[in-house]
């Protein structure tokens, strides 16, 4: 039940984070570079940077900690470092790059930055702060790509058999065991698979026959 909950908040933490992160890059960003004038693009992009840095650092904090409750209960770190491990330690590298971006970079770049944007908007009309914001948007492209590939990761990691060839049924994914709980799929999948890769025995004849 416990690691169920934390799934689902785990879930919801990602797809507020990232599809604000699409809204962003997709929607909010095109339509500043629309807007004529340049100390009103500044003060709207400073206006909804803001609100979306309080949000991801929030959902950030979330998606790390339950992210790591479930690889704890789970014991998904004794994989981390293995072949079947690489999408679990993709998505950690990735978090860990937000992390960074969010709580460290941000507060310090990204302010000063918009700063200083506003100053010259009020100087020079903004010109140069076109080509800002269209690097700002290439680099929200960016950050969005690697989260959807953070996302596959995860995907990969808990579904996919791609990683999972050597196990005696090379087809299976969690669709294929619905009549289990999430949790008893999920152990099934470790001790069944992973379980080889860290030079353990399957704990149970049951996950042996997988």
């Amino acid at each position: 039940m416990f690691f169920s909950i934390t799934h689902i908040i785990h879930l919801i933490a990602v797809v507020l984070w990232i599809g604000s992160l699409g809204f962003v890059t997709a929607i909010i960003l095109p339509i500043i570079l629309k807007n004529p004038n340049a100390l009103g693009k500044v003060l709207l992009f400073r206006s909804v940077e803001r609100r979306f840095a309080r949000a991801a650092k929030a959902l950030n904090l979330i998606t790390g900690a339950s992210g790591f409750v479930m690889v704890f209960i789970m014991g998904w770190q004794r994989v981390m470092l293995t072949r079947p491990g690489i999408p679990l330690l993709i998505m950690t590298l990735i978090w860990g790059f937000w992390f960074v971006m969010l709580f460290a970079l941000e507060p310090i770049i990204i302010k000063r930055m918009l700063d200083k944007m506003a100053r010259d908007a009020e100087e020079d009309g903004g010109l140069e702060i076109d080509a800002v914001f269209r690097r700002m948007q290439g680099m929200h492209w960016f950050l969005l790509l690697l989260s959807l590939v953070a996302i596959a990761s995860g995907a990969v990691f808990v579904h996919g058999p791609i990683l999972f060839r050597n196990c005696p049924s090379r087809g299976w994914g969690l669709a294929a065991l619905g009549k289990m709980s999430v949790v008893s799929q999920l152990r099934l999948s470790r001790r069944a698979c992973m379980w080889r890769y860290v030079g353990g025995e399957s704990p149970s004849p049951y996950a042996a026959s997988f």
